[in-house]
């Protein structure tokens, strides 16, 4: 496996390494294609009949490759007149053209010396995830939480005659033992942390081939820990999650993985599902109980500055639901933990201040649980009793659940030894909590209606309220046994709301095409692998600056054609310079930028169909000065012979005779 490992980096440094010579060569062919492009833009600025260019610009085609030649003052003052005292004064319009020009070819100068980094960015493919093997999901129906547990699925010991009894003693075998290590793995990490500084670990649980962790969501209050949100994740994704990972880990030690999968340094498994998070704080404060008749009651809970009460019974018009069981605790003064759950669509806060309703009230209470409550609605409250509880107080929770969309996530290779599915993301439709059937909560105690739960977990619970009844009263260690018991619920409602169950419809059908805003669960693979790609902002630069080098490099196509003349080198361009008869331009000029300030033009006579250069240089009162220069690659030095547009260009060794004949006016030797 090492040698392969060694194999497979040694080749990866192989690869990048003729990567970044064919990057260097392709910014080395930009350098000339540039060169060639600025030279050419030269040219035709220079050619124009009639118009003049500085001379420093005649060599920015030499120069513009290195950037401190912008960082001199000599560019940025050649576009000014050479004299702005003289007759010439300033042709703005002029100006501002040749500030064009010095712009064009700044941009050609920062485009070639990016071209390397840039075209090495995309040439040089980066580690980076890439989506495989999409598969399209069915639609999200709907979550079961509302209703009473009936998904047999859940656990191969169970019937539908069970549940249907309120029996889910079935579950013991798979998820009454995976409670019994999360609770227990809390008591001891209760036991180890220091008091002031929770989080308590709410530990691993086990689904098939998979791990989860119940996520929990902690702020600072006052200087403490506040745990107060878990979210659950969904069994019934995980067991999915657990075959594709067999199908996985099968596949690959049979050397079978699809292709996409296997050249991979890392494979991630992605699933889109519901998960449930919840909203649950515990107290120990004084109940009432209200009897309007027998079959509709109010329990009432006394907290801070108000009663909360909810409407239980079946006489009611509201949606509500009770169930019970009991914790056995091996004390036999304190006795067994009774647990009553109660959960209600509807309820109420009523001030101190101002008064509650009376017992019998029955249309005070209506007219309480009819107001809109959107954020304490659909509440469940469990209490805890035994034989430790005062008269006037009880151990309770209240929790608010609320349905969330997830996106779910394993890597099922050796680096995620345990296999653990993560939620990397969730939201929700709306901010109003969801009801839950009471059943939920004794499939997650794994017990049946009225029974007693014998297990760990029931012992580690019955201490707890236990500790939280003898220590009411006693300051501080009454308030850190309420959030030990607290942190202990918690973990028991999410692991009731991580068996929910949910039903779906497929992705094309009417009700998913009637449903506002479906959520598909897809799944898909997220392959860890060497690729190409612009999803980072300096790939992006260096797409931007490669597009521009290949535009570049058309129209320099386009003015070679039109040209049809090589790029000429700087020693031609000298030897072109020295050859012209020198006539007083540069007088009273001793300064780089001062020189580089005078106007020249080039023309090109020709001799024997060769096309030469002579230069013309601006004169002061704005005329052309006479030509001199020499026509490359021909042989000998040129003589001018007549004026203006008339004038013809000879070699020296050419006769008297041929010179005379040139012209009716004497003219001058390129040379003296």
């Amino acid at each position: 496996m090492q040698e392969a490992r060694n194999k497979l980096s040694r080749d990866d440094r192989n690869a990048v390494g003729a990567l970044q010579v064919s990057s260097k060569a392709f910014e080395v062919w930009f350098m000339f294609v540039a060169a060639g492009l600025v030279y050419d833009v030269t040219m035709f600025m220079a050619e124009r009949k009639g118009k003049f260019i500085p001379i420093g610009f005649l060599t920015t085609y030499l120069e513009f490759g290195d950037l401190r030649y912008f960082c001199t003052s000599s560019p940025w003052t050649t576009p000014f007149q050479p004299r702005p005292t003289s007759r010439w004064g300033k042709n703005w319009g002029s100006t501002l053209i040749l500030y064009g020009f010095l712009f064009f070819v700044i941009s050609m100068s920062v485009t070639a010396n990016l071209m390397g980094p840039g075209s090495a960015v995309l040439m040089i493919p980066v580690l980076q995830y890439r989506n495989t093997t999409f598969k399209d999901g069915p639609v999200l129906k709907e979550l079961a939480m509302g209703e009473q547990p009936s998904d047999i699925s859940i656990s191969d010991n169970c019937n539908s005659s069970r549940f249907l009894a309120g029996d889910y003693r079935c579950l013991s075998n798979w998820y009454g033992r995976t409670l019994d290590g999360l609770l227990t793995g809390a008591l001891a990490s209760y036991i180890q942390a220091p008091v002031d500084l929770w989080p308590i670990s709410s530990g691993l649980s086990q689904e098939g081939l998979v791990s989860l962790l119940f996520n929990v969501t902690c702020s600072v209050v006052n200087h403490e820990y506040d745990c107060g949100l878990f979210s659950s994740p969904n069994r019934q994704i995980l067991r999915s999650m657990s075959a594709d990972s067999e199908k996985f880990l099968r596949d690959s030690f049979a050397g079978e993985l699809e292709p996409s999968l296997n050249n991979s340094l890392q494979t991630v498994i992605h699933r889109m599902g519901p998960s449930i998070a919840q909203n649950v704080s515990c107290f120990l404060s004084n109940t009432s109980v209200a009897t309007i008749t027998e079959d509709r009651t109010v329990r009432c809970y006394g907290m801070l500055d108000a009663n909360f009460c909810v409407p239980v019974g079946r006489g009611w018009q509201y949606d509500n639901n009770n169930s019970n069981f009991s914790l056995e605790n091996l004390n036999e003064t304190i006795g067994n933990t009774v647990v009553n759950i109660y959960s209600s669509e509807v309820a109420v806060n009523q001030s101190w201040a101002h008064g509650g309703c009376a017992a019998k009230d029955e249309s005070c209470w209506n007219s309480g649980f009819t107001a809109k409550h959107d954020t304490i609605n659909n509440v469940t409250i469990t209490e805890f009793r035994n034989r430790g509880v005062s008269a006037d107080s009880v151990l309770f929770c209240l929790g608010w659940f609320y349905p969330s969309h997830s996106h779910y996530e394993l890597d099922p290779t050796v680096a995620n030894d345990i296999n653990l599915v993560r939620i990397t993301s969730s939201y929700q439709d709306t901010a109003a909590p969801q009801g839950v059937h009471p059943d939920w909560f004794l499939a997650g105690w794994s017990t049946a209606r009225g029974r007693t739960v014998t297990s760990r977990a029931a012992g580690v619970a019955a201490d707890a309220v236990s500790h939280v009844y003898e220590t009411q009263g006693g300051g501080g260690g009454g308030a850190i046994a309420i959030d030990y018991f607290g942190f202990l619920q918690r973990i028991v409602f999410a692991q009731a709301m991580s068996l929910v169950s949910f039903t779906t419809t497929p992705k094309d059908s009417r009700a998913e095409r009637n449903n506002p805003k479906p959520f598909t669960l897809d799944s898909w693979a997220v392959v860890y692998v060497y690729a190409y790609g612009i999803e980072t902002r300096t790939a992006i630069m260096g797409a931007f600056v490669v597009s521009v080098g290949i535009a570049c490099a058309l129209l320099r196509t386009v003015t070679a054609i039109i040209r049809r003349e090589r790029t000429k080198s700087a020693f031609e361009l000298l030897a072109a310079a020295l050859k012209h008869q020198y006539d007083g331009e540069f007088d009273g000029m001793q300064k780089e930028v001062q020189m580089a300030r005078v106007r020249v033009r080039v023309d090109r006579p020709r001799y024997r169909g060769t096309k030469g250069m002579g230069f013309k240089f601006e004169r002061e009162d704005g005329s052309e000065g006479p030509l001199g220069g020499t026509g490359w690659g021909d042989p000998g030095y040129y003589g001018v012979m007549g004026t203006g547009s008339e004038q013809n260009v000879y070699p020296l060794t050419a006769s008297p005779e041929l010179m005379r004949t040139g012209g009716e006016s004497a003219g001058h030797l390129g040379r003296p």
